[in-house]
């Protein structure tokens, strides 16, 4: 299973959006395989109830569409190995599949307007059998988006009723009130599940949290720093993108703990964390890294643009709470591991704890510590 990118401060309905996504191509190869064995069933009927014009471009039709939805549905899951789904592209794709639908729903929702050659009423019979098996089917896939399931399941059905009503014979009424009926429980047991489904979804990203998350700051942890920094290593070997690291330490923070007791301590943690998250760019992660150490992990920065964003920290935390902190910065090379980013990250701040405190040293390779 591929790995979407999900970068620091990413919403919780940003992260919603992405594995209701996700879930529906994972589903969608099975909803492809089974539409094509409908499909081969259905032909097989049509083969003898309708003209063989009729019958073979609709064949032709509900093939066309599924190779392409197939074909969309494969290069999203190698995008997704490729780590380049992420909050930025997924609604475009949650589009490109919407679309599918739609013209797959309404290759098969026209059967039911089909002139039909033998006799209408165990045609409609037969076609109702095969759309609400189908159908049926294709809410379970579609789940984790309700106006796709219901598009649908409308696309499917509604045509269906709208033929039998017209036909205007008492058997025909009595199919047609069934599959209303069919149609109105679907509907209401798509919705329940679907919300359910979500509520599930919603219930994992805060257990995730959770266990990714400082209980004291409500930053992220180091668990999760390194499965991010996994990411962006893994996209900056392929892509060539890099990222930046800035390191900071809360200078005497000691003497201010045992000066003004451990609460207050930990209230000054709190209020540094919360300046950290403002003053950092939204697709940062802010981490708290160990007691008074705090980490931000930026993407696609430079050790200008880290830098920028580090004096702007460095300013709040001293300006709103009376207390420096010193920083140190480095950036992504190619090949190093994260372990060795961090000790230059370290170096720097060593280095601008030496030079006095309450401020930022960038390690900049060859030229070592600037």
């Amino acid at each position: 299973m591929g790995v979407c990118v999900v970068e620091g401060n990413v919403t919780r309905q940003e992260k919603l959006r992405l594995e209701r996504v996700r879930v529906l191509y994972s589903n969608a190869r099975f909803s492809i395989a089974g539409l094509f064995a409908s499909a081969l069933f259905f032909s097989l009927f049509l083969w003898h109830n309708v003209s063989e014009s009729v019958w073979l471009a609709w064949l032709i039709a509900i093939v066309l569409i599924n190779l392409l939805r197939l074909l969309l549905i494969e290069t999203f899951h190698k995008r997704l190995r490729l780590q380049e789904i992420g909050p930025h592209n997924v609604v475009a794709w949650e589009r490109r599949f919407s679309v599918g639908i739609l013209f797959s729903s309404l290759s098969w929702g026209i059967v039911s307007l089909f002139p039909f050659q033998q006799d209408l009423l165990p045609s409609l019979l037969y076609t109702a059998l095969i759309l609400i098996a189908m159908s049926s089917a294709s809410i379970f896939t579609l789940i984790t988006s309700l106006p796709m399931g219901l598009t649908f399941l409308s696309a499917t059905m509604l045509p269906l009723i709208t033929r039998c009503i017209l036909v205007a014979e008492t058997p025909c009424y009595i199919l047609a009130l069934a599959c209303l009926t069919y149609y109105i429980i679907f509907t209401q047991m798509a919705c329940r599940l679907h919300y359910a489904i979500i509520d599930n979804i919603n219930l994992k990203f805060e257990n995730e949290e959770l266990s990714l998350k400082d209980a004291l700051t409500g930053l992220w942890n180091r668990r999760q720093l390194y499965l991010f920094v996994e990411q962006l290593q893994s996209r900056g070997e392929r892509s060539g993108e890099s990222f930046s690291v800035i390191l900071m330490d809360l200078d005497r923070f000691k003497d201010y703990n045992d000066t003004r007791g451990h609460n207050a301590g930990d209230e000054l943690l709190v209020k540094v964390a919360e300046i950290i998250v403002r003053e950092s760019r939204d697709e940062d992660l802010a981490v708290r890294y160990g007691g008074e150490e705090f980490m931000v992990v930026l993407p696609r920065a430079d050790l200008q643009q880290a830098s920028r964003v580090a004096e702007r920290i460095r300013k709040g935390v001293e300006q709103q709470t009376g207390i420096s902190v010193s920083a140190g910065i480095a950036g992504f090379e190619h090949g190093e591991g994260f372990g060795r980013l961090t000790a230059r990250a370290d170096k720097a701040l060593y280095q601008a704890k030496s030079q006095g405190r309450n401020q930022v040293v960038t390690y900049s390779t060859p030229h070592g510590l600037v």
